[in-house]
């Protein structure tokens, strides 16, 4: 799984429901996927970060999402 990276279906994503809470960011050993609010936002939207020179492929955050909006492709 080491080549496949990871990428959000945000049809299935539940980020808007809980946030900074999000269980695919919290799993992420190397910080790589976040969760960050959006800045200057007024409807309460929250960003999906992947920061593929930190992230090390190991599809830790595709097995914490519950919602199985990450997975690795």
């Amino acid at each position: 799984m080491r080549h496949k990276m990871p990428w959000v279906d945000r049809l299935k994503c539940d980020v808007a429901e809980v946030g900074e809470s999000c269980k695919a960011a919290k799993h992420c050993p190397h910080a790589a996927f976040t969760v960050t609010w959006k800045p200057g936002d007024e409807n309460g939207q929250y960003d999906i970060l992947i920061d593929l020179e930190r992230c090390r492929r190991c599809g830790e955050c595709s097995h914490a999402c519950d919602k199985f909006a990450v997975k690795m492709v």
